[in-house]
């Protein structure tokens, strides 16, 4: 808007019209002059010019007669005086007269004018004879002065200039007073209109400025209302472009609803033309038919009582478009108040494209969640239920006394242990794989001892190959070093891998692992594996195919032998993130020569010596030394096969009579059938726990009743005991199980002694964990190398950490998607696993973990599983740091 200021600030504008109209005047008045007196100027010297040719023609006539009628010897004098009149007088420049008969030329004012010094013809030119008789020709040549008429204009312009003036100013005079007359009263009361329309102080200033002109106020006001519009138009443009360029629909609506603005995105988004909807009510308009009378009711109870439920708040609305179908669109509402009067302005996008995205994502989402929570599942499953089986079967194995065996049952012995470890292994494809596509698969190079390890996968393969009455050979070169840096493990599972498919697809000849070493520089050894065989070789169609995935599970891929599809596959992926490359040569009918290189590090010299103090140590290790025994008839309820086994074999050295059942039901079934001394009861079992079991049992008639129950649980807090006691069983023993606790537990019920009252059991602490418990227990760890046997305890560190891994990222992966239920389970196995084999404070963390879980505390999951990979990964160096030299030995070994 523009600011009219006071007279005493004068406003630029009217200064600015008023000189404009001064200097236009002036202009007026001045051109007008001018083209006054240059019309007036030409006319006069053409006619001055008109004079001069009438007279200079005048003048050649007289000439003519003059020079006709007077003889010879008159004639040069008059001649000459009235060439002189002629030249003096202005009418001619140069004049020439010239007589053939006398043979004369006279000219003025020089001898040199018979020719113009431009080389133009002269003006007049007449030729003519003389009369005297002799009829002498004569001519008569001349050129007009052209300057004498300006000259003679130049002399009157002064006397023009001033008529022109006085004749000027005689007009503006009558103009002026014309206009005063015909426009300037007409004017005055049109201002005093104008001015009573506009608002505001600019117009008082204006009305109040006696002094000014009329015209002087007009301009004023013209140019106020000028700037006024042309701000108005141009701000209105402006809002009107940024409506119309708005991503979403802008609509705006007085106080009854009637549209009042409708921009661009919204006649897209609803199919109107804005002058369509113009002056039309929203709700006929926008509003689907159902909403239409709440619409109007909610309008009407904001404009009286300023209730509502939508303005100034985020919302999402069912809208209509001009073809009938309903969107869904968020709304936004402002309310604005000019001059006492409401508007509203209304801001609409169109999100049904949104929330159909949004729910195609929340499916797909529900989707992969589900899938992942039961690959998770379906991996937990497969670790424990698979993998309990088979370390009950290494830990049975590892209960068994090896020092009176004949030298053949040794090997078995030694034979079975390895076929053991290498179910594990190929159980582990399919976790590695699992891992391997999350990313999460990791190396642990460390030092050891490649013709050890080479030995380890032959001591595998032997019986399988011994079966198919297959060579199993190895060839080491001589320049290959006996120790090197690298994941052994890994290793050991690409060749076990390998050599596994050579044995299966060989049913005659021989299998051998071959290591050369190619290249040793700077520390650094590249060796070459090989596992040659002369099986039945793979066809040229199925070799690009090898190292697929699940290629290679149906039956008819390689006559008939199918796996899983995922050995080679795991084993091209690990030899590449050692740094190496695989791959094969093999022919149909002839054999396949399967080959993976590898970059190692050489060890130096004190971790050569570590390495060797470590196989020496292990071989050290002594047996435990027995209880004494006891007699009796024990009846075990454990639902885990792992514990079962354990638990077993320990109740059996102490010269128990043990049967085996694995639910509450089997429990009372089998104290129906027969009278036991004593039950070891599992707590949480499946069907019937060990509570309710008890409970039955006391129900039994005759002395099965009074059977004494004692609780083998994991079930460990402050007051866990004590409230299993007041339920009904005779005594208590906390999982992870020890030898010398179990044994003493067992004797005491068997004498019928009470069970006495310990200062502590277990801690009530569910909100973190013990920071005072050792990452690893040194005690626990050798005391677990005598119960299983020493010659395990490396194999059961790297089935630890490798379980350990699954667990945390299973644990992870549930607290992530809120799955409580899954972090309890997965954090049980991890708790009793850790537990046993002396990894204390990760044990505790699992505890933490397994109650929340069963205690539905989201809160407490997600606080503590923070911990959880950092403590893994602490733990499984501390257990790394000890599997490469640190191993705890006997204790009952002075050595």
């Amino acid at each position: 808007m523009i600011e009219l200021r006071h007279r005493s600030a004068e406003l630029p504008s009217l200064r600015s019209a008023r000189r404009r109209f001064i200097v236009l005047s002036g202009l007026f008045f001045v051109t007008a002059t001018l083209i006054f007196v240059v019309a007036f100027s030409a006319l006069r010297i053409n006619l001055l010019k008109a004079e001069q040719a009438t007279a200079a023609s005048a003048f050649i006539s007289e000439l003519t007669s003059i020079v006709e009628s007077t003889g010879d010897e008159d004639l040069p004098g008059i001649a000459r005086a009235f060439l002189g009149t002629l030249v003096g007088g202005r009418v001619f420049s140069c004049i020439s007269l010239r007589v053939d008969s006398m043979n004369k030329v006279y000219s003025w004012p020089s001898e040199n004018c018979r020719d113009s010094p431009g080389g133009e013809p002269p003006h007049l030119e007449v030729t003519s004879t003389r009369v005297d008789g002799s009829a002498s020709p004569f001519h008569i040549s001349a050129f007009l002065d052209e300057w004498a008429p300006i000259e003679k204009y130049a002399e009157e312009s002064a006397q023009i200039a001033v008529s022109a003036l006085a004749m000027g100013l005689f007009a503006l005079l009558a103009i002026n007073f014309a206009f005063n007359r015909a426009v300037r009263r007409p004017l005055k009361f049109l201002l005093d209109d104008v001015l009573g329309a506009l608002a505001g102080s600019d117009a008082e200033v204006i009305r109040n400025n006696e002094s000014d002109s009329g015209i002087s106020r007009f301009a004023g006001t013209y140019e106020a209302m000028l700037a006024r519009a042309k701000e108005l138009r141009r701000k209105e443009a402006f809002w009107r472009a940024v409506g119309d360029s708005a991503f979403d629909c802008i609509i705006s609506a007085d106080h009854e609803g009637r549209i009042i603005d409708f921009n661009a995105a919204a006649e897209e988004t609803f199919g109107y033309k804005r002058d369509k909807v113009l002056g039309r009510q929203i709700s006929d308009v926008l509003v689907p038919d159902r909403y239409r009378e709440a619409h109007k009711a909610g309008w009407a109870r904001y404009l009286s009582t300023g209730e509502n439920q939508v303005i100034g708040k985020n919302v999402e609305v069912e809208a209509l478009k001009s073809d009938g179908t309903e969107i869904r669109v968020e709304l936004w509402i402002a309310a604005m108040e000019l001059e006492g009067e409401q508007f509203f302005t209304a801001y609409l996008r169109d999100i049904t494209e949104r929330i159909e995205r949004e729910d195609e994502l929340r499916q797909a989402k529900n989707l992969a969640e589900q899938a992942s929570k039961a690959k998770s599942s379906f991996l937990a499953m497969m670790s424990h239920e698979i993998r309990t089986p088979l370390n009950a079967v290494l830990g049975a194995l590892g209960l068994i006394d090896n020092k009176d065996l004949e030298p053949s049952q040794k090997k078995f012995l030694e034979v079975g242990k390895k076929g053991a470890e290498s179910l594990l292994f190929i159980i582990n494809d399919i976790l590695d794989f699992s891992k391997m596509e999350a990313g999460k698969l990791h190396l642990e190079p460390t030092p050891f001892h490649l013709r050890e390890t080479i030995d380890d996968v032959l001591m595998v393969l032997e019986q399988r190959a011994l079966e198919k009455a297959v060579s199993l050979t190895e060839e080491l070169n001589a320049d290959v070093p006996d120790y090197l840096i690298g994941d052994a493990s890994r290793i050991r599972q690409v060749l076990l891998n390998l050599g596994g498919n050579a044995v299966k697809f060989t049913d005659e000849g021989s299998v051998r692992i071959k290591v050369s070493n190619l290249q040793q520089v700077n520390g650094v050894a590249r060796l070459r594996f090989e596992v040659e065989d002369t099986g039945i070789g793979t066809p040229e169609e199925h070799q690009e195919h090898l190292f697929e995935e699940f290629w290679g599970t149906t039956a008819d891929t390689l006559d008939g032998a199918s796996g899983t599809g995922l050995g080679l596959a795991i084993s091209k992926h690990l030899v590449e993130m050692m740094g190496g490359s695989i791959g094969f040569d093999s022919e149909p009918g002839r054999g396949s020569n399967f080959w993976f290189e590898l970059p190692l590090q050489l060890p130096g010299e004190d971790a050569v010596k570590i390495e060797q103090s470590k196989r020496r140590s292990l071989r050290m290790i002594a047996p435990y030394t027995d209880f004494p025994l006891l007699q009796g008839r024990v009846l075990l309820a454990e639902d885990n096969p792992t514990n079962q086994l354990i638990a077993r074999a320990m109740l059996e050295r102490f010269g128990l009579q043990v049967e085996v059942v694995a639910n509450g039901h089997e429990v009372v079934a089998a104290l129906r059938d027969r009278p036991y001394d004593c039950v070891l009861m599992d707590i949480n079992m499946p069907e019937m726990d060990g509570v309710q079991a008890t409970a039955a049992i006391r129900k039994l008639p005759g002395a099965s009743a009074e059977t004494p129950v004692v609780a083998m649980t994991a079930l460990a807090m402050r007051g866990d005991r004590e409230r299993l006691l007041a339920q009904g069983l005779d005594d208590y023993i906390s999982k992870p199980i020890s030898r010398e606790e179990l044994h003493g537990c067992i004797e005491r019920v068997l004498r019928g002694t009470k069970p006495s009252q310990p200062d502590s059991v277990g801690s009530t602490n569910n909100g973190g964990v013990d920071a005072d418990l050792p990452i690893i227990d040194s005690d626990i760890l050798s005391e677990l190398g005598e119960n299983v046997g020493a010659e395990l305890l490396p194999e059961i560190i790297d089935t630890f950490l490798s379980e350990c891994a699954a667990r945390v990222d299973a644990i992870a992966a549930a607290s992530a998607t809120g799955d409580c239920a899954l972090v309890a389970k997965e954090a049980h196995p991890l708790k009793s696993s850790s537990a046993n084999i002396g990894a204390l404070r990760l044990a505790d963390l699992a505890r933490v973990l397994e109650h929340a879980g069963r205690e539905q505390n989201l809160e407490t999951i997600v606080r503590d599983v923070s911990q959880l990979s950092d403590l893994s990964k602490q733990t499984r160096e501390d257990m790394l740091r000890l599997r490469r030299g640190d191993y705890p030995v006997s204790r009952d070994d002075s050595a």
